[in-house]
């Protein structure tokens, strides 16, 4: 937990990424490195108004993702676009429901778990920061 010299106040969250908190709104922020690991890198952030769009579309994707391990043969790949603009993927380097960047893989969901966890943590980002905003901003 840390607030930095902008009035920022950042916590890092148990999937990845971190929440990101300012006076004005938050957000749920992650950075992925550029292919050459120093360069280039990126941020997505999700901002408040979309976190549950994120989750409903997080659960729709996964759904995708499942019934298409079932149905693409074995040594076939297959990627397509799901909801807020996520891929899903079957095989390949970006296997796994992935929130989108370009081509770049970002965070790949691949089993039930890592899913739960990624949405345990937005729901306990739209908690923490009504708190934080309340105690901090007066709002």
């Amino acid at each position: 937990m840390i607030m930095n010299q902008l009035g920022e106040y950042q916590e890092p969250l148990k999937s990845g990424g971190k929440l990101i908190i300012t006076p004005a709104n938050w957000r749920i922020e992650y950075y992925f490195l550029g292919p050459d690991l120093r360069y280039n890198g990126h941020s997505v952030s999700i901002y408040s108004d979309k976190v549950d769009d994120y989750i409903k579309a997080y659960e729709t994707n996964f759904k995708k993702f499942e019934e298409l391990l079932t149905t693409i043969p074995k040594d076939g790949s297959f990627e397509m676009t799901g909801e807020c603009g996520m891929s899903i993927c079957i095989r390949g380097y970006r296997h796994g429901v992935n929130i989108s960047y370009g081509r770049s893989t970002t965070f790949p969901i691949t089993n039930r778990e890592k899913l739960q966890e990624v949405i345990n943590d937005y729901e306990y980002s739209k908690k923490r920061a009504a708190e934080i905003t309340k105690v901090l901003y007066n709002r």
